[in-house]
């Protein structure tokens, strides 16, 4: 089931995922809005992470408006809420939907 993401700089999810002892990836589609509301052309990137203890994070994401699947990678069995992070200053915020595969 895909979430929700509306971000400014950072969010962490109180929602519990339970995983197996295995790779993670995440499907996204994000894009980048100015303060106004509207789509900026100017695209910002962020990480989607998966915290136990520790938090695992993907490469940069463009939110770009496009799908992407990025490799989170292995992660014990246990349970993991997802945290998002914008990484650039550019757009004002970040929205989207994405979901946790295994």
């Amino acid at each position: 089931m895909a979430r929700a993401l509306n971000i400014i700089a950072s969010v962490t999810g109180t929602k519990k995922h339970k995983l197996n002892n295995d790779t993670a990836k995440t499907t996204v589609t994000g894009n980048t809005y100015n303060q106004a509301g509207n789509v900026s052309s100017s695209k910002s990137t962020f990480t989607v992470g998966l915290q136990k203890l520790l938090t695992t994070y993907t490469d940069p994401i463009a939110a770009d408006g496009f799908s992407h699947t990025k490799t989170i990678g292995k992660v014990s069995s246990g349970s993991y809420v997802v945290v998002v992070n914008k990484h650039s200053a550019t757009g004002y915020r970040v929205k989207g939907s994405g979901k946790i595969i295994q």
